[in-house]
C-alpha cells in the first residue's frame, strides 16, 4: 500500500521552479513589515501620542525573524499563495488566492522556499538594506532576487532545449485550497508563539497534532501543571499564578462546555484523551515511560484539533480577550527578564 504523506509535507520538486516568485514576495513582504514600523514611529510623532521609538537595527532583524512562517502573523502572506503547474505538469509558479487559506501542501512547500531562500548568503544584506531603506521595493527585489531568477530562467531554458524529463507531482494540482478564518490563524500564532523556542527558533510545518493536542489541553484544562508540562515543557515557564488564569480561562469560557477534555478525578460522563488502553486511567499515572520515548517534535507538537472546537464555540470577541490576555502575559515575561 502507497504510503500516504500528510497534508503539510512539501512539494520538493516545486521548490526549484518557484524559489524565484518566492524570493520576490519574501523581499516585498519584508519591506512592508520593516516600513510599517519606522511608518509607526513618525505618525506616533506627527500626532502627538504616545512616543514610539524608530526601529533599531535588531528591531528589524526581530520583525523578519518569522517572515517565512506562516503561522506567524509576519508570515501570513504565505497563506495567500498557491502554486500553478505549467508546461503540461513540468514547471510551476506562484499563483495568487483569493483569500487566507489553510496551510497544507502548497503553503508548506511556499514556506520551505522561503526558508531556504531567508537563509542564502544572498539575503545576508536584506535587514541593513531595509534599516537603511534607501531603495525602491522594487529596486530591491532585483538586486536580492537577480540569482534566484536567473536559475529559474536557466532550467525554462534547459527545458525547452532538452525537452521534458520528469513532471511535478500530479498532487499540486488535486490539492484544494480551504479558506481559514482570520480568528482560526490569530489562534494559530498564539500557539506557535508559546511553541516557537521549544523548536530551536525555528517553527517547523507539522507542529499541529490533532491526538497530542488533545491530550495537551486536557491537562492544561483540568490536570496540574506538572501534568500539562508532560506535554508542553513551556508550560514550565509559566508561574503558578499565570498557569491558574490560563486554565480558568480555558474552564470557563462563559459556560462552555468541552466534552472531550477529561476530569482527572471523576471521569464520568467525560471522553478521555487516547491512550494506550493497558495503561492506568489517571494521568498522574499514565505512562511516564511512553511519554520519554516520544520524540521532541512530538512532545512539542501544539495543534489545532480541539483548540479549534474550542474556537469555534467562542465569539471574536472571546478570542481577542484571550489573545490578549497572552500576549500581555508574554510583555511582562520580556519585562521581567
Amino acid at each position: 500500500k502507497a504510503k500516504v504523506l500528510p497534508s503539510n509535507q512539501p512539494f520538493e520538486d516545486a521548490i526549484k521552479w518557484i524559489r524565484c516568485d518566492v524570493c520576490v514576495q519574501l523581499v516585498s513582504n519584508s519591506y512592508d513589515i520593516v516600513d510599517a514600523l519606522k511608518a509607526a514611529a513618525v505618525n506616533a510623532e506627527r500626532s502627538g501620542g504616545p512616543y514610539v521609538a524608530p526601529p533599531r537595527e535588531e528591531d528589524v532583524l526581530e520583525a523578519l525573524e518569522t517572515v517565512c512562517n506562516p503561522f506567524s502573523e509576519s508570515g501570513w502572506w504565505i497563506r495567500y499563495w498557491g502554486i500553478q503547474t505549467l508546461n503540461s505538469g513540468y514547471e510551476a509558479r506562484l499563483e495568487p488566492l483569493k483569500d487566507y487559506m489553510k496551510c497544507k501542501r502548497h503553503c508548506a512547500t511556499v514556506a520551505e522556499a522561503c526558508d531556504k531562500i531567508h537563509q542564502s548568503s544572498a539575503m545576508d544584506r536584506l535587514p541593513g538594506l531595509l534599516f537603511k531603506l534607501k531603495q525602491t521595493k522594487g529596486s530591491l527585489q532585483s538586486e536580492l532576487c537577480r540569482s534566484e531568477c536567473r536559475a529559474r530562467d536557466d532550467l525554462v531554458e534547459q527545458l525547452n532545449a532538452k525537452g521534458p524529463t520528469k513532471r511535478l507531482s500530479a498532487e499540486i494540482d488535486n490539492e484544494k485550497h480551504e479558506v481559514v478564518e482570520e480568528k482560526e490563524m490569530d489562534v494559530e500564532e498564539m500557539i506557535d508563539r508559546m511553541g516557537r523556542t521549544r523548536v530551536g527558533g525555528s517553527p517547523k510545518m507539522d507542529v499541529f497534532s490533532r491526538d497530542t493536542i488533545t491530550e495537551m489541553q486536557a491537562a492544561i484544562t483540568h490536570g496540574t501543571k506538572e501534568q500539562a508540562a508532560m506535554y508542553d515543557p513551556h508550560v514550565n515557564d509559566l508561574t503558578d499564578e499565570e498557569f491558574l488564569e490560563l486554565q480558568e480561562m480555558f474552564k470557563n469560557e462563559k459556560g462552555h462546555e468541552y466534552p472531550t477534555a477529561p476530569d482527572f478525578g471523576d471521569t464520568e460522563g467525560k471522553q478521555l484523551p487516547k491512550k494506550d488502553p493497558t495503561s492506568d486511567d489517571s494521568i498522574a499515572n499514565e505512562e511516564p515511560q511512553q511519554e520519554k520515548k516520544k520524540t521532541a517534535k512530538q512532545r512539542l507538537e501544539a495543534a489545532e484539533a480541539e483548540i479549534m472546537a474550542r474556537i469555534d464555540k467562542m465569539s471574536d470577541e472571546e478570542v481577542l480577550t484571550l489573545i490578549k490576555q497572552l500576549e500581555d502575559e508574554e510583555k511582562k515575561k520580556k519585562q521581567i527578564g
